[in-house]
């Protein structure tokens, strides 16, 4: 019989989604704020911060087992 594959690291439970989603609903205003200052003068017309703490958002998602564990730096600092 093969090995169970490796757990897939999107594959989060309802409690560490939820934890996640906190930590971006609490730091939201901050992370919108900052992304709109950061953006390009020539994408800031087509582009909106909200859309890009979002994919952040998913990007998030994906490396929370990693930071879950550890929690090297702080929320925000990991956030931003």
């Amino acid at each position: 019989m093969p090995p169970d594959p490796p757990p897939d690291p999107a594959a989060l439970s309802v409690a560490d989604l939820a934890e996640l989603g906190a930590l971006f609903d609490a730091h939201w205003p901050r992370l919108v704020a900052i992304a709109g200052r950061r953006l390009d003068d020539r994408l800031a017309p087509a582009t909106d911060p909200e859309d890009v703490v979002s994919q952040a958002f998913l990007d998030a998602r994906r490396k929370w087992p990693g930071y879950r564990d550890r929690r090297p730096v702080s929320e925000f600092v990991w956030l931003y």
